[in-house]
């Protein structure tokens, strides 16, 4: 607290001041916390992931998948740009992933990967793409958390 008071911004009429965001609305705090929540529970996921079926597996999958449902779900949030290039390139970021898949198998094809790492990387994919949305709806509204 006492580095909110001395680095932080202290004007109550800045949006990102540190006295504001201290009296900001307890849903918008609670929205906030549970981003963080599951932005480091998939982060968990990730290193279980990359212990499991190899950072070759895990992060391409995991990290694929985040980038995916991350993107689609800010779209559908804040729909700003162009959808065109947007899902384009989400397109892409798919089949890079597949691409990955069929090159590592063809690279290692006597390599077993743990179907425990699979799923590890998939949630931690899942996560990490639903976490925004918790801290997009801490930032708006009344009393809302500042940047």
């Amino acid at each position: 607290m006492a580095l909110g008071f001395t680095l932080g911004r202290t004007d109550t009429n800045s949006p990102d001041s540190f006295i504001k965001n201290l009296v900001a609305g307890s849903r918008h705090l609670v929205l906030a916390f549970l981003g963080g929540v599951v932005f480091n529970i998939a982060n968990l996921l990730l290193v279980a992931a990359i212990a499991l079926a190899g950072l070759a597996v895990a992060f391409p999958v995991g990290i694929g998948l985040a980038l995916v449902i991350g993107s689609a779900l800010n779209y559908v949030i804040t729909p700003k740009g162009s959808p065109l290039f947007l899902f384009g390139g989400i397109l892409l970021v798919c089949v890079a992933i597949v691409l990955d898949a069929l090159a590592y198998r063809k690279i290692s094809p006597d390599l077993k990967v743990s179907s425990k790492g699979i799923v590890s990387s998939l949630l931690c994919g899942v996560g990490m793409g639903l976490f925004y949305g918790f801290v997009a709806k801490a930032l708006t509204g009344e009393n809302h958390l500042g940047p």
